[in-house]
């Protein structure tokens, strides 16, 4: 991964960790590509680079950084060929959706207070992908979040 890249995925990391203050999990990493599910883990993953052109200079070809942030967490699972009950399902769907907004609420007010990202500090610069719950399968369930970094020059 390229170093300023890097740098982006490491720093958005510690923000969103720090605005989910103790409801951050305590496996956090960075990664490149798709992400391994497991329980209770922050995961900022570099899913793609897009190249864009600027209106100022349309053959200025700029990379586009898309990165994926992933909140995973554990939730009721078979216990032999016995399905989760109906209370625990219910309450892991609530958790699944508090999750959800919770993690775009931390990176939303992170945006709004310029400090989601070094350097890109604006609406223009950090756009936002639909949230998408997944699960539970395997006993997981997960949130991820795409952000697409448009260039600062």
């Amino acid at each position: 991964m390229n170093e300023a890249v890097a740098d982006l995925a490491v720093h958005l990391l510690a923000e969103v960790s720090s605005r989910l203050g103790a409801d951050a999990p305590a496996h956090r990493y960075t990664h490149v590509g798709e992400v391994a599910y497991d329980c209770d883990q922050l995961v900022v993953s570099l899913q793609a680079i897009s190249v864009t052109s600027t209106t100022q200079s349309p053959c200025a070809a700029m990379p586009e950084p898309e990165f994926l942030v992933v909140w995973t967490q554990c939730v009721a699972t078979l216990d032999g060929s016995q399905l989760p009950s109906k209370a625990a399902l219910e309450s892991d769907a609530r958790t699944a959706a508090g999750m959800a907004y919770t993690l775009l609420e931390a990176l939303l007010t992170a945006r709004m207070g310029k400090t989601l990202l070094p350097g890109v500090c604006d609406c223009e610069t950090v756009r936002f992908g639909d949230v998408i719950i997944r699960g539970p399968e395997g006993g997981i369930i997960g949130v991820e979040i795409p952000l697409f970094v448009r260039p600062v020059r």
